[in-house]
This record gives C-alpha cells, structure tokens and sequence, in this order.
C-alpha cells in the first residue's frame, strides 16, 4: 500500500482538474495501474446532422457545453464539419453550430469534439493483489463555470469497451455516484494499492472522500469473484456545490452514494457497521480503572473495521469489510489528526464539516 499528499494547485485548469491529473500520476506511476482512456473531450460522439449550414451534434452520454461556448470539431471526411465554432441550440444531448456551407451529406469519419468547458474522464484497470484480478475504475469531470460547481462522477465496472461511453461501460452502478470538487486549490490525501484507491479532499473547510475498488469479502474467490464497491458523497450527478453541508459521507452508509457489488451481479447499498449499527457507544475508554467495561484499552483509540451489512427480516448478513479504513472515535479527536497506533500511522477523516463522536474514519497511510 502507497501514499501521496499535496495540495492540487488553482492555478492552469483549476483543482478540480489538477487534482485528477495529481491522480492520475499516483495510480499510474506508483501504482502501477493501466491506463485505458484518458479524454478531455466535450463526450463521445455519436453523429452530427446537417440541416442546410446547421450542423447538429449528438453527444448520447450528455455535454455541460452552453450557448456561446467556442467547440473543435474533428475528423469529418467533409471538411465543411471541422473547425472551431461557436455553439447554440443546447439540449442535454446536442448542440448546433453553423458552418460555412452546405455538406452533400451527414457527418462520416471518426467524429470528435473538444470545448471549451470540457469534461475530463479516465478509466484505469487496477492489477489486483494477485496480479490477475483486474479492476476496472473511472472517473469523469462534470462542471458549470456560470453556476459554479466542479465535480466528479464515480464508477467501477466488470470490464472496459474502447467504443462505450463512461456511462455505457460494462457492469457499471447505474446511478451516478459523485463528490463535490472546486476549481480553487485541493489539498489531498492519496491512499492506494493493487485492488482500491481511496481520496481524502479539504474543500474549502468540508472534508469529502471516496472509495474506488474492491473490499474484502467473507468469502472465498469462487464464491465471490468480484468483491467491488463505490463510494462518494452525491448520490447523482447533480449540480451540488462543495458548500452544501448536507452531504452525508459514503462511510455512513446505506445511501445512493454508496454501492456494492453482490455476488448475483446486483448493486446494493447496505449499512456500514459501526455506522447506524451497535457499538458505537463503546468506543473509547478514558477511565483509568483496569476493570473498566469498555472494549478499548483504558486512556487509548480503538479501531473498528467498516462492515458491509444488511438487516435481512429475522437476521443480518455480514459481507465483508473495507479496505484500509476503520471507524474511530471523535472523542477528543479532530480531522487531520495523525495518530500511532501499534506501530500504523492513521490520517483521521471526517463526515463533511459534522465533529460529533461518530463522525470520523481513520485512513491506514502505510
């Protein structure tokens, strides 16, 4: 397991941008992952249609483009297509521009199209610990320089086609799990292996993070062969700003924003133990009594996996844990403390801006 931390600069694209290129460098230079797809352009796509001088452009997966915005068409046979235009007729979809002439016909070629408001999207294939158990993890930008926000949409998938747009990849969670982002300086925390990375980010005093791969199964490889999980904060691709206070994180649970992959192929959300579960009451002890009933040493943190759980009617099944990270204690704690225990230094993370005692998360560094 490897570790980075920095802060991703404002300056050039904005951090939003800058915080997935510092991340891109740490999955592919010290993680040794495969880099699939990396794009920046508007989306893949699919045709552009000629109605006299008006070209219309079909982007399936969707574009933040708006009216006015400046775009670089490419690779039409006709060349009447390609060149920079200035963009209207904005559908969540399409776009049109006007174009000096009349095509004899509809676009044909490898058809590209690169804004100036441009979403960023890479897929990554993870080695595994072992070496042949790949994992297929994506990341998109999505963003809107007039309302503000600068986010990302999260997935994993069972496998990768060069020709699917990022919401078309195989095996994927259907529904957009995101984090809010800003184009102002990140500073972040980088936590990785073969088989998930996890990202801890201070936006402007709110503490998100995600979590991307797989998790450790009670089970055996035959029985669950591809143990993965997506975390986020946003439980859509919405238009949520960093500031929202609301947003709950992933570590809590039972939400949309985060999701596991059940051996019959199905995404599910379940609870994550100690969170919304027993225990949490017992969590540290600070009395200096040796009889003392709490489960901690006397006066020290304690660590408690995070386990993936559902309440099935009459009993609850227990799944798994996650990879790396453990629930701690707030009581008399803080984000970003750095704590020794048995030898491990941990990174404490927070629930967005909330402090109470059961708000934090501790990350494994090393």
């Amino acid at each position: 397991m490897s570790y980075s931390q920095g802060t991703a600069a404002a300056t050039g694209d904005g951090g939003h941008y800058n915080l997935l290129t510092a991340l891109r460098t740490f999955c592919e230079t010290t993680l040794g992952w495969t880099l699939m797809r990396y794009s920046t352009d508007v989306g893949i796509v699919s045709s552009i249609t000629k109605s006299g001088t008006t070209a219309t452009v079909t982007v399936p997966e969707g574009h933040d483009q708006v009216a006015g915005a400046s775009i670089t068409i490419a690779g039409a046979s006709d060349g009447l297509y390609n060149g920079t235009f200035t963009i209207g007729g904005i559908t969540t979809t399409t776009f049109t521009y006007t174009m000096s002439g009349t095509p004899a016909a509809n676009a044909v070629g490898t058809l590209t199209a690169t804004g100036s408001i441009t979403d960023r999207e890479v897929i990554w294939k993870a080695p595994g610990l072992s070496g042949t158990d790949q994992i297929y993890i994506g990341i998109k930008t999505y963003q809107n320089v007039s309302t503000g926000y600068y986010n990302w949409k999260l997935n994993v998938f069972t496998g990768y086609l060069a020709g699917n747009a990022f919401s078309a990849q195989p095996g994927r969670v259907s529904y957009n799990i995101s984090i809010p982002m800003w184009a102002q300086a990140i500073p972040y925390t980088f936590v990785g292996n073969g088989q998930r990375i996890i990202v801890a980010v201070n936006i402007s005093g709110a503490r998100y993070s995600i979590y991307l791969g797989k998790f450790l199964p009670y089970a055996t490889p035959s029985q669950w062969p591809y143990p993965v999980c997506v975390g986020g904060i946003l439980v859509s691709d919405s238009a949520t700003l960093y500031s929202d206070t609301t947003q709950t994180s992933w570590f809590k649970g039972a939400r949309n924003n985060f999701a596991m992959k059940f051996t019959s192929g199905a995404w599910r959300t379940p609870e994550i133990l100690p969170f919304g579960g027993p225990g949490t009451k017992v969590l540290r002890n600070t009395k200096s009594d040796s009889n003392a009933t709490e489960v901690a040493i006397p006066g020290y943190y304690g660590l408690h996996s995070l386990i993936l759980s559902e309440n099935v009617t009459s009993f609850i099944n227990n799944y798994g844990e996650l990879d790396g990270i453990y629930y701690i204690t707030g009581f008399s704690n803080a984000v970003d403390n750095t704590l020794v225990i048995a030898g491990i230094t941990y990174l404490v993370l927070a629930d967005n801006t909330r402090t109470g005692f059961k708000d934090y998360v501790a990350l494994r560094l090393a």
